[in-house]
C-alpha cells in the first residue's frame, strides 16, 4: 500500500430529505393537470413551471363550457377578478367587480371575493387553488366522482 492509500478516509454516506409542498394527488387534481397539458399542447399556451410541475398551474382558457385560469400574480387588485382586493375602501371598483363575479360565476365567488381558477358553466360550479393545482383547493360544491367524470368529458369534448 502506498502512503496516499493509507491516508484515504472512508466517505460517510448521509441521507438528505427534501420536503416539498403537496402537488396534484386526487383524481380531480390530476384530471385538471391533464386538461392543462391538453390545452397547452393544442393551443401552445404558456404553463409556467415550478414546484407544481410543467402542467400543474392551469392556463388561461375559456369557452362556452368552462373557464380555466392559473393562480394570478398580476396584482391589479382593482381590475383583475383573480387578484381582487376584497376591501371596498381600498378598491375603487369593488362593487363593479363583485357584481361581475356573481354574473360570470356565482354568488359563492362573489362572497369569497375572487374568481375561480376552474369553473364549469353548465352546473355553475368551480374551484380555486393556491399557486398550483391541488394546493389548498377550495370548491363551491365539490363534484362527486360521477359528476366529475361528466364534467371532465364535457370539457375535453368542448375544446375545438
Amino acid at each position: 500500500m502506498t502512503k496516499s492509500t493509507k491516508k484515504e478516509k472512508k466517505i460517510k454516506e448521509e441521507t438528505i430529505h427534501i420536503f416539498l409542498p403537496p402537488r396534484a394527488s386526487t383524481d380531480i387534481d390530476l384530471d385538471l393537470v391533464n386538461l392543462t397539458e391538453f390545452l397547452s399542447k393544442k393551443f401552445n399556451l404558456d404553463t409556467g413551471y415550478g414546484l407544481g410541475g410543467e402542467f400543474g398551474y392551469g392556463v388561461e382558457y375559456e369557452n362556452d363550457i368552462f373557464v380555466m385560469h392559473p393562480y394570478c400574480w398580476c396584482d391589479r387588485e382593482d381590475k383583475c377578478l383573480w387578484c381582487m382586493m376584497n376591501d371596498p375602501k381600498e378598491n375603487k371598483n369593488y362593487k363593479k367587480m363583485k357584481a361581475e363575479l356573481k354574473n360570470k360565476f356565482n354568488n359563492y365567488w362573489k362572497e369569497w371575493g375572487g374568481a375561480p381558477t376552474f369553473f364549469y358553466k353548465p352546473t355553475k360550479t368551480g374551484c380555486r387553488w393556491y399557486k398550483w393545482i391541488g394546493r389548498d383547493t377550495e370548491w363551491d360544491k365539490e363534484p362527486t366522482k360521477s359528476e366529475w367524470k361528466k364534467i371532465y368529458k364535457d370539457c375535453i369534448k368542448s375544446i375545438k
